[in-house]
């Protein structure tokens, strides 16, 4: 199974107010994200990380984060990704790390970057686009059908598939 997720911020306290995180401490929000992830994600599966794994953490914590999620884990640089590449050069946990990446989900093509973009490559051939670094700050409607925001704080701080974006009406089905 494929997965997607982004922006989990682990270590990152203040992410809590500034996006209305439902935690009490960090150490509460990351406990919550790591059971989670775990919950649905086996060690047989691939987890596509848009960026921002990481915030205003050590990587020894990082390290420590990343040893304990299940599945293969490709990691899509996000702008506050440099402590988490640090720490993935201790323990080397992330299959690849990329700026932006094309992928095949079920014969469809997939565009994935951190940033949301107004057109993205084979946009004209009915390709689709995933996301983080908004937080759901952009709402779907304003999105092109083809595109969504793969954030925790979209999905209950979960990854998500492509089937279950298409599912919840957050992507159209071509």
């Amino acid at each position: 199974m494929i997965y997607f997720t982004a922006d989990t911020h682990f270590g990152h306290a203040n992410i809590i107010n500034l996006c209305d995180r439902p935690f009490m401490t960090v150490h509460d929000m990351d406990e919550a994200m790591i059971e989670r992830w775990n919950a649905v994600v086996t060690d047989d599966d691939t987890v596509y990380h848009l960026g921002d794994f990481g915030f205003k953490a050590s990587a020894s914590y990082l390290v420590s984060v990343m040893e304990r999620l299940n599945g293969r884990i490709i990691l899509i640089r996000g702008n506050h990704d440099k402590n988490t590449i640090k720490a993935n050069n201790q323990c080397d946990r992330f299959d690849s790390v990329h700026d932006m990446l094309e992928i095949d989900v079920d014969g469809k093509h997939v565009f994935l970057c951190h940033y949301p973009t107004i057109e993205w490559p084979r946009y004209h051939h009915g390709s689709y686009h995933l996301f983080g670094h908004v937080h759901g700050n952009i709402p779907s409607h304003k999105l092109d059908p083809r595109q969504a925001d793969v954030g925790v704080d979209v999905h209950d701080y979960t990854p998500v598939t492509f089937d279950q974006l298409i599912n919840m009406g957050r992507l159209c089905q071509t």
